[in-house]
């Protein structure tokens, strides 16, 4: 260790980095010394309940507080990248939470900064660093079991369907596989390293992020893995390890601390008790602060190249998963799609509905009282239904300027989507305030034709807010059909700021 504690500075102040402020404190190892919010008043709350001295109302200040070391990123994967590399660029270490960032090439970035500024940078991956994971690596370097066969891990949790919830929702990096399935891919990794085949099936939510995922990895060794996620139950949690001579079995829940049991072929099974106190998230705080006395720049225990694979390998999962093509053949327009658009309603963008809510302005054109925007003139959108929080366009798709040549063109979909989730936020708003739909994202389910009939697009609010809200819409066919889904997330602006 250290001669003295190393200070860390938390850069968010959500539930994970609550976690690892209270389990800094069971460890003589470093403190707490500062946290950076977007808000004061979050900074304030979150410094309040853990006893610390700096406080700072955005990440920018944080980073640049002489008295931090290293900084822990505890943002939604989102934002990893980003706030991983204004950290590294200011000069601090880091510690991101898991999964490192969204995809292997965010992930390929922050490793390039941290070594071309030669600072520390890990993944958060604290299970690696947990007591009985030690005994696991222990057994398998002295070779107890033989030629390992199979991995096998699982982690599922049961969740309310809540659109605004960060693991239902796609802007917050939502889905079973980046934020529950992370811990069996990296249990695998780390017993058997980067598979050489992948063979994954998964099951959407009804946001459009994967709600469950399957996946079946095979190695140059013959050895396979097996393992799966899901938003929709709890699942046992647990892992094994079978080899030739002995497995290893992992109580629920494998990835905290928990006991382990070596089973031989022949002979008594042996079963090693976790001792701990806390959640676990202290051993990954110590290791990073062991590295540090060291003059080490990362973990051999979670190396930068370690988890830039099993970025990759995961984003190699969500593209088989992600819906590429109808069911029946017709062609399908990729994965889900995540843009920014600002002031994207075709259908309303009009001037002739100054001095009306949003809702008057929606029933407005509903009713013919205000002319349509020329370009929903050209997409063929029809208001229908307009009230507080919900909204219902239809537009025949052969009646399109989408439909090409035939063709129907899947920015039909895309722009309805986005009218009717965007819309639904306007409907709730006053005269005067104005509001910016950002992140959306579409979900397709089934490709559109010129025959699937008129298309009911129903965008709902599901969780306003003062500031941000969610929406989401479905878009249905003639036959009633699930065409696609979206969600977007709306930042709502009073005229002065707007």
């Amino acid at each position: 260790m250290a001669d003295s504690p190393v200070r860390w500075g938390i850069l968010g102040t959500g539930g994970i980095a609550g976690a690892f402020a209270a389990d800094l404190r069971l460890t003589d190892s470093g403190v707490a010394v500062a946290v950076g919010s977007r808000s004061q008043a979050s900074a304030d709350r979150f410094a309040d309940e853990f006893g610390i001295a700096g406080r700072h109302n955005s990440y920018e200040s944080l980073v640049a507080d002489p008295d931090v070391d290293v900084i822990y990123v505890a943002t939604p994967h989102p934002m990893h990248r980003d706030n991983a590399i204004l950290a590294l660029q200011a000069g601090k270490h880091v510690l991101v939470e898991k999964p490192f960032t969204m995809n292997a090439a965010q992930a390929r970035e922050v490793v390039a900064v941290a070594r071309e500024r030669g600072l520390f940078a890990m993944e958060a991956m604290w299970t690696r660093f947990l007591p009985h994971v030690g005994v696991i690596r222990d057994w398998l370097a002295q070779g107890l079991l033989g030629d390992v066969v199979t991995v096998t891990a699982d982690h599922g949790q049961w969740f309310a369907e809540d659109a605004g919830f960060r693991l239902f929702a796609p802007e917050l990096g939502g889905g079973a596989l980046l934020d529950l399935g992370v811990y069996p891919v990296s249990f695998a990794s780390m017993v058997l390293g980067a598979p050489s085949r992948i063979v994954a099936i998964g099951d959407p939510a009804f946001t459009g992020v994967d709600a469950q995922t399957s996946m079946l990895f095979g190695y140059d060794s013959g050895a396979q893995a097996v393992l799966t996620c899901t938003l929709r139950a709890k699942s046992p949690t647990r892992a094994a390890i079978v080899g030739t001579d002995a497995r290893i079995e992992v109580e629920g829940a494998f990835y905290a601390p928990t006991a382990v049991t070596l089973i031989p072929r022949n002979g008594d099974p042996v079963r090693v008790e976790s001792v701990h106190e806390g959640r676990g998230l202290r051993h990954q705080a110590d290791e990073v602060v062991r590295r540090l006395a060291a003059g080490e720049v990362e973990s051999p225990l979670m190396p930068l190249d370690e988890t830039v694979s099993i970025m990759a390998t995961m984003d190699t999962v969500l593209a088989q998963v992600s819906p590429s093509a109808d069911p029946m053949g017709a062609p399908g327009w990729g994965p889900p799609m995540t843009k920014t658009v600002r002031w994207y309603d075709p259908a309303v963008t009009v001037s002739a509905g100054d001095g009306l809510s949003g809702l008057e302005f929606l029933r407005a054109i509903r009713d013919g009282a205000v002319p349509p925007a020329p370009l929903a003139v050209l997409l063929g959108f029809r208001a229908v239904e307009a009230e507080a929080g919900r909204v219902v366009f239809e537009v025949t798709p052969d009646e399109s300027v989408y439909n090409v040549f035939g063709v129907v063109h899947g920015g039909l979909v895309c722009a309805l989507a986005d009218t009717v989730t965007a819309l639904a936020v306007r409907t709730t708003l006053e005269v005067g305030v104005r509001y910016t739909s950002i992140d959306l994202n579409v979900s397709y389910t089934r490709a559109v034709t010129r025959d699937s009939g008129t298309l009911r697009a129903v965008g709902t609010v599901v969780k306003p807010g003062r500031r941000v809200a969610f929406s989401q819409a479905k878009i249905f066919d003639s036959a009633g059909k699930l065409v696609a889904t979206a969600t977007s997330s709306c930042l709502i602006l009073p005229a002065a700021e707007g």
